[in-house]
């Protein structure tokens, strides 16, 4: 059986620097370590490492990885995730905009999935939708599913997932 992933960073020293340090792994897997500002125990290490939980707590996807080489899939991923939690209906189940979303996030997967979220601009929103209008859906569903896709980036945005220039 193996260990639970640990999403809140735990305060360690660097051995070679002296340094505070951070170090955990985010909901992919995927384990981080960061240099915090100052020596190990003082205040302004303190107060980064501090600054470094809020970040976590507030949006765990955010501090997964750095906005340059982050994917469509972990964009989607991390809005899936998000939207879980905030599709419920008023008994607390998932609403039907959570299938909707998958919907959507399968089609822009299967076409950019594995490029770095960064490359997705308005030709490859152009080719989403073009997948959409092949399987004959109405205009209103196809440009429904359009603005899904332009608000999960935007919500990326938001978390600093990615730069504002790609939304």
């Amino acid at each position: 059986m193996s260990n639970p992933r640990k999403l809140v960073p735990s305060y360690l020293k660097h051995k070679q620097s002296g340094r505070a340090c951070a170090v955990w792994t985010d909901q992919t897997g995927v384990r981080h370590h960061k240099l915090l500002p100052g020596e190990y125990e003082s205040a302004e290490s303190r107060a980064g490492y501090a600054k470094l939980v809020a970040e976590c707590a507030a949006s765990p996807a955010a501090t997964a990885t750095p906005p340059n080489v982050i994917t469509v899939n972990e964009v989607l991923l991390a809005y899936l995730v998000h939207a879980q939690q905030h599709y419920r209906t008023e008994d607390g189940s998932e609403s039907d905009e959570i299938r909707h979303l998958k919907t959507v996030c399968r089609y822009a997967r299967e076409l950019y999935g594995t490029t770095p979220a960064i490359q997705f601009g308005p030709l490859a929103l152009k080719a989403v939708r073009q997948k959409f209008v092949d399987n004959n859906w109405s205009r209103k569903t196809v440009n429904a599913r359009v603005e899904r896709v332009r608000r999960i980036f935007k919500w990326a945005v938001a978390e600093e997932l990615i730069r504002p220039t790609v939304y």
